[in-house]
């Protein structure tokens, strides 16, 4: 089974903003705003990649549209870390949108670094991706791949056991595990 993605685009003036945010990230860890302790030093470490930072905002941008939010108001624009989750939709529910820039990343992964605070996590995670080559002066598009609660995450996934290009000790779901998002009119 092939997951149908939703593609979401992302405007040129949005796009530049959650770019610029990137920097600021990246600056906050540099300032020590934010704790470089959930990273695992054998991977790219994302506090100094503002372009992984900017792949992350412009998904949660784009989810957050998806939803029917004004990303402005929805997303939490401040240097500092995130209360758990990336955004709120109008009934309450908590999202955390998990992105990659990698083209061949199948899996929605929970970081063996945050396995302490998964019982505290958001109510649904999401999975996109941002590629390079979706981008260009108008905007970004961005593939909302597909979503799980976290509930169904906890009991689905499996652990990373000598899995290339997942840390040893993470969680897992496969793209094709994940509900699918529906076409919007």
């Amino acid at each position: 089974m092939t997951i149908k993605s939703v593609s979401v685009f992302v405007g040129h003036v949005a796009v530049n903003k959650c770019e610029l945010f990137g920097h600021i990230i990246c600056a906050g860890y540099n300032n020590g705003r934010k704790s470089t302790n959930l990273e695992i030093k054998s991977k790219p470490l994302i506090h100094s990649d503002p372009q992984m930072q900017y792949v992350g905002r412009v998904a949660e941008y784009a989810a957050a549209l998806y939803f029917g939010l004004d990303p402005n108001a929805a997303l939490d624009w401040k240097p500092n870390s995130d209360s758990g989750y990336d955004f709120k939709d109008q009934y309450g529910r908590t999202f955390d949108v998990k992105a990659t820039r990698n083209i061949y990343a199948k899996r929605l992964i929970w970081p063996v670094s945050k396995i302490h605070k998964l019982q505290n996590a958001a109510q649904v995670f999401i999975f996109a991706k941002v590629y390079e080559h979706k981008r260009n002066d108008l905007g970004q598009v961005v593939d909302l791949v597909g979503w799980i609660t976290k509930e169904e995450f906890i009991a689905r996934a499996k652990k990373a056991v000598g899995r290339p290009g997942i840390i040893d000790g993470s969680l897992y779901v496969d793209e094709n595990d994940l509900n699918e998002f529906k076409e919007k009119d």
